[in-house]
């Protein structure tokens, strides 16, 4: 979570002040969607504008993310090789990444978790003509999942 973000409490810890008194906090926060306005030494300084303009204080464990993401589908199309953000397909060294799968236009399936406002935000660029540009990057597997079960 980052300061912007949308939350929903999930429960409420206890919290105590610097003099060791426990604070108690209203009930009618659970299930409260604020707005994360702050964050310092993993305290979330939550606003609730629905709630009297409420602020209040709380851990990770208490908060969760309120603004879904959903599954898009979506077409990654090659652009380019690109070397410090220019083509490299003028110079003769890199002739041999011409001739694979991955040269300009082709489209590879791809499904990413975004939210609504950021799909309404790529829609809207795309009226524009605006498109954004990804690199390519291939993870390598896991290591620690291909050791071998040691029998004793």
């Amino acid at each position: 979570m980052k300061v912007g973000d949308r939350v929903r409490v999930k429960n409420l810890d206890y919290w105590k002040n610097n003099q060791g008194e426990v604070i108690k906090r209203s009930k009618k926060l659970v299930e409260g969607v604020g707005k994360v306005i702050d964050i310092n030494l993993g305290i979330f300084k939550v606003e609730f504008p629905d709630i009297e303009n409420m602020v209040e204080y709380f851990d990770g464990r208490e908060l969760e993310m309120f603004d879904t993401y959903e599954k898009q589908q979506v077409d990654l199309v090659f652009v380019s090789w690109q070397q410090k953000g220019k083509s490299v397909y003028n110079k003769d060294e890199y002739e041999w990444l011409f001739t694979g799968d991955l040269h300009r236009g082709v489209v590879f399936k791809a499904i990413m978790e975004l939210g609504e406002e950021e799909v309404d935000r790529i829609k809207r660029a795309e009226k524009e003509g605006i498109k954004p540009v990804f690199d390519l990057v291939i993870q390598d597997a896991d290591r620690r999942k291909n050791r071998r079960e040691i029998k004793s």
